[in-house]
């Protein structure tokens, strides 16, 4: 039944991402932080929730009339000359016989990296006011807060007997066999993305820095 719930949800915001691409960046976060799908326990845990959300996002993204015109400041080209370098480094190391053995590990991993970085590139774009953004780090509170919350009972429950672990290539998850607080890569990703949203021209006329306010 959840999977059905979950996969029947995804299925049906992806039109919608598609028409209202801040929509869908709203949906890839929640995916990405919260991995709803690994709540269910059968088909919907290797069904391709993020790539059914991200590529009706991209395409709404060339058809929007509300994007961030000053997406290009010196943190995000910081950020892309981070990814540059990695793939530099991946070239690099094909004429390195010591990582001969890492080169398929190593590009997965880029393949990944490059995946996170689009759609980190693609927030940047679309979150371009001051309630984008203020909604965006809602949904993000929310979906770590749930998870703390079921850490935290599950932690009562079982009298601290278990470490908060996850699932495997996942952000978060509470299975009592293996459970991680929280991916490096989404720690840095989510501190990658603030930085540069922060410093755009319209949110930081907007006083978004003034957290508080948020």
């Amino acid at each position: 039944m959840r999977d059905y719930i979950v996969v029947g949800l995804i299925l049906g915001a992806a039109p919608v991402c598609l028409f209202y691409p801040y929509f869908g960046v709203l949906m890839w976060s929640w995916i990405a932080y919260f991995n709803p799908h690994r709540f269910a326990w059968g088909f919907a845990t290797t069904f391709p929730v993020a790539l059914v959300i991200a590529i009706p996002t991209i395409v709404g993204a060339f058809f929007t009339r509300k994007g961030n015109r000053f997406v290009l400041t010196r943190e995000t080209l910081l950020l892309l000359t981070f990814w540059a370098w990695t793939g530099i480094t991946l070239l690099n190391a094909h004429f390195e016989p010591l990582f001969a053995d890492h080169l398929t590990d190593a590009a997965l991993r880029l393949t990944e990296l490059s995946k996170i970085m689009i759609m980190t590139i693609l927030t940047f774009y679309l979150v371009s006011s001051k309630n984008k953004l203020k909604y965006l780090l809602m949904l993000t509170a929310f979906s770590f807060g749930i998870l703390a919350l079921k850490g935290t009972i599950f932690g009562i429950l079982t009298g601290g007997q278990f470490r908060v672990w996850g699932p495997p290539n996942r952000c978060f998850s509470f299975w009592p066999a293996k459970k991680k607080i929280v991916s490096s890569k989404y720690f840095f990703g989510s501190c990658f993305s603030a930085a540069p949203l922060l410093s755009c021209s319209p949110i930081r006329e907007a006083h978004c820095l003034g957290w508080p306010r948020l």
